[in-house]
C-alpha cells in the first residue's frame, strides 16, 4: 500500500474508533429502557403552567421528555396546576375580596371602612341568639354544657365620645349528642366552638336520621378552618420526619378547603414503604389501610370509614382506590378533590408508594330525611333539556317517558362540591346519581338532589355523530 494512504486510513480510524465505542455504550444503557412516565406538570412562573407528555427519549440511560408551556387561563399556576383566584379576606370582616366578591357585609348601620373594617361608631352590633351563626367572641368568653346544649356569654368594648362602654352578650346551641363538660377554649368562631365542644354522634358523626322538613342550614357546609395552611404545613413535616424524606423526594401538593394531600415519587429518593416484601393483591387493601392509619393525619383519613374499591395489579405497579363510607353512604362529586376516595398507586417489587391522592370529605351533619323516592327523582328529571356540543354546534335533547333512567346507587349518596355563596366551604347535599339516556350514543350523568329535587350536576357523555 502506498504509505501516504496508510498513514491516511489509519488516522481517520484513530478519530472514528471512540466516537463509535462512545456510540455503543450509549445504546447499552438505553436498552430495555422505555421512556413512558413523564414528570407531573410543573409551575415555570405564576402565571404559566408546564406540561410533559410520553413517549419520550433516552440518553445515556436517562429519560427526557418534550414539554409545553401553556399560561393558565385564570391567571394563576400554583403546585403545578393552573387555579381560580384566591380571595384576600384574611384580617378583614368587609369589602371586595379581589376576585369580584365579597369578604362580608356590615350590619345595619354600619359602614365598611378602606382598612375592611366594620365602623359602627358607638352602635352595640347584634349577634344571633345561636352560638352556630355566631362570627366571633371578643372578649370575656365562657362556654358551659347544661342539658346538651351549650351556654356562652361574651363581651364587647365600646369607645363613644371618649368614654369606654362594655357591652354584654351570650347565646345558646344544642348540640345533637351532648356537649364537653369542661369546654377551656376560645373559638375563633361560632362554628368553630360547635366543632369543638359539640360531642360526635356514638359510632358515627355524621347524618341525622329522623329530622323533620328541610332544616334550616340545609345544605350542609363545611368551612376551612382559619389556621389550615399552617396545620397542614404542619402535619407534612411531622410526614417527612416520620418517613425520613428530604425536600425533593416527592413532589406534594395539597387542595384548598379540606387540605387532603397528593403525592408523586420522585425518580430518586427512598420510597414509602407499605410493608415488607413484594406488593400484590393478597394483602394489597390490608396494607393500604395500615399506611392510611399510621397517617391519618396526613392523610386525612383518621376517623373515617372505608370500603373496598378497585384493585388492579399490572407488573410493576398496583392501583388501590378505596371509597369513603360516610355513615353508610357513600361520597360522589364532579371535583375529584372531594369525590371521597383515597387512591394509591405501589410499586409491586419494593411496596413503596410511587403516587397517592385523597379526595376525603370532613364528617358534618348532613340531614337524611324526608327525601325523594327514587320514582319521584326520575319524574323530577321529565322534561329537562340537556345541552351538549358537536362538531356541528350545540345541540340539546330532551328527556321524556321514553328516556332511560338509571339511579346508580339506589340509595342516596352525599355529594360535596365547592360552596357557591362562600369560597371557603365545601357544600354537602344528599343526591340520587342518575344515568341518563336519551337516545343510542347520547347520555348523562345526573346528581339530583334527594331533599328539594333541584338538579346539582349533569355531566354529558356522548358520541356525535
Amino acid at each position: 500500500m502506498n504509505p501516504r494512504a496508510l498513514g491516511i486510513a489509519l488516522g481517520v480510524l484513530g478519530l472514528c474508533l471512540p466516537a463509535c465505542l462512545d456510540y455503543g455504550r450509549e445504546a447499552d444503557a438505553c436498552a430495555g429502557v422505555v421512556c413512558d412516565r413523564p414528570s407531573p406538570p410543573t409551575c415555570v412562573d405564576g402565571i404559566t403552567l408546564r406540561t410533559y407528555h410520553a413517549p419520550g427519549a433516552c440518553s445515556q440511560g436517562v429519560c427526557s421528555y418534550p414539554s409545553a408551556d401553556e399560561p393558565c387561563a385564570d391567571g394563576t399556576c400554583r403546585d403545578g396546576q393552573c387555579v381560580g383566584c384566591q380571595p384576600a379576606c384574611a384580617g378583614l370582616a368587609c369589602g371586595p375580596d379581589g376576585c369580584g366578591g365579597s369578604c362580608g357585609a356590615c350590619q345595619a348601620g354600619c359602614a365598611c371602612t378602606a382598612e375592611g373594617q366594620c365602623d359602627c361608631g358607638c352602635q352595640a352590633p347584634d349577634f344571633p341568639p345561636d352560638c352556630l351563626d355566631v362570627p366571633d367572641f371578643e372578649c370575656g368568653f365562657m362556654a358551659t354544657c347544661q342539658d346538651g346544649a351549650l351556654q356562652v356569654s361574651w363581651h364587647v368594648h365600646l369607645f363613644c365620645n371618649g368614654q369606654e362602654q362594655i357591652q354584654e352578650y351570650s347565646c345558646s346551641h344544642a348540640c345533637l349528642h351532648g356537649c364537653v363538660e369542661d369546654y377551656l377554649g376560645w373559638p375563633a368562631s361560632g362554628t368553630a366552638l360547635v366543632e369543638e365542644a359539640c360531642l360526635p354522634a356514638a359510632g358515627c358523626q355524621g347524618i341525622l336520621l329522623d329530622n323533620q322538613g328541610i332544616p334550616e342550614g340545609y345544605p350542609s357546609l363545611y368551612v376551612e378552618p382559619a389556621d389550615a395552611e399552617q396545620t397542614f404545613q404542619d402535619r407534612l413535616a411531622a410526614f417527612k420526619a416520620r418517613w425520613g424524606l428530604g425536600a425533593f423526594d416527592y413532589d406534594i401538593s395539597t387542595t384548598g378547603i379540606t387540605w387532603t394531600p397528593r403525592l408523586w415519587r420522585r425518580s430518586s429518593g427512598p420510597y414509602i414503604r407499605l410493608g415488607e416484601g413484594v406488593f400484590d393483591e393478597s394483602d394489597a387493601l390490608a396494607r393500604s389501610e395500615e399506611l392510611l392509619t399510621a397517617d391519618g393525619e396526613f392523610f386525612r383519613t383518621a376517623g373515617l370509614a372505608f370500603t373496598p374499591g378497585e384493585l388492579s395489579c399490572n407488573d410493576p405497579y398496583c392501583r388501590v382506590i378505596l371509597a369513603q363510607d360516610y355513615c353508610g353512604l357513600s361520597v360522589a362529586s364532579a371535583d375529584p378533590s372531594f369525590d371521597g376516595t383515597v387512591e394509591l398507586l405501589v410499586a409491586q417489587e419494593y411496596a413503596g408508594l410511587h403516587e397517592a391522592r385523597t379526595g376525603v370529605v370532613p364528617l358534618v351533619p348532613v340531614p337524611r330525611n324526608p327525601l325523594l323516592t327514587g320514582q319521584e327523582a326520575r319524574e323530577r328529571l321529565l322534561g329537562l333539556e340537556l345541552e351538549y356540543w358537536c362538531a356541528d354546534g350545540l345541540h340539546t335533547a330532551t328527556v321524556s317517558d321514553l328516556s332511560e333512567l338509571t339511579l346508580e346507587p339506589e340509595v342516596p349518596l352525599v355529594w360535596a362540591q365547592p360552596s357557591g355563596t362562600r369560597p371557603d366551604a365545601l357544600e354537602l347535599r344528599l343526591a340520587y346519581r342518575v344515568e341518563v339516556l336519551v337516545d343510542w350514543g347520547l347520555g348523562w350523568t345526573c346528581a339530583l338532589d334527594a331533599v328539594d329535587g333541584t338538579l346539582i350536576s349533569e355531566t354529558a357523555g356522548f358520541i356525535c355523530d
